[in-house]
């Protein structure tokens, strides 16, 4: 399943540290907005690391996670030329 992570976060400390942990998991399409193909297991590890930057987060922050299933992904509309993450070939353990 794709997800998708958007955030905006003003403080450059906390987006940089965001930023870095999202880069383990997933690919960056545009400055605030990651994609991520991930077994079940490694979105609850991405979601766990996440909500640990919770606390640093101020009240006009926001981080959004999105899931989108097949049949939605189909419907995606891509204006420009880089695609969606695609699945890939194989897994690093």
């Amino acid at each position: 399943m794709l997800t998708l992570i958007v955030y905006q976060i003003k403080n450059n400390r906390v987006r940089t540290r965001l930023r870095k942990l999202l880069l383990n998991f997933g690919n960056p399409v545009q400055n605030s907005v990651f994609e991520f193909r991930l077994t079940a297991q490694q979105r609850e590890r991405l979601i766990n690391a996440v909500k640990d930057l919770e606390k640093d987060l101020q009240p006009e922050d926001s981080l959004r996670i999105y899931y989108i299933c097949r049949s939605c992904l189909s419907k995606v509309v891509i204006i420009g030329k880089k695609p969606v993450t695609a699945n890939p070939l194989f897994y690093i353990v």
